[in-house]
């Protein structure tokens, strides 16, 4: 099974945490792990994920301050 988590994030995250508090954020990337999932927190990781074919698009944290406009 083919899964994508989309994260709210302003940036790409490290599989260490090294560049991240944020638990939300962390929990998804420990998350896309056990699920051996994709993840995508960043903006510029769209066009990566849209050309691979998904069962199932997980959205952790789908906040109302994410920019969606530019």
């Amino acid at each position: 099974m083919n899964i994508l988590i989309i994260e709210s994030c302003e940036k790409g995250i490290k599989a260490d945490f090294s560049n991240t508090s944020i638990v939300h954020v962390r929990n998804s990337l420990i998350i896309a792990d056990i699920l051996k999932a994709d993840l995508v927190t960043h903006e510029s990781h769209i066009d990566w994920a849209m050309g691979k074919d998904y069962d199932s698009i997980i959205c952790a944290y789908a906040s109302p301050y994410m920019k969606w406009k530019k």
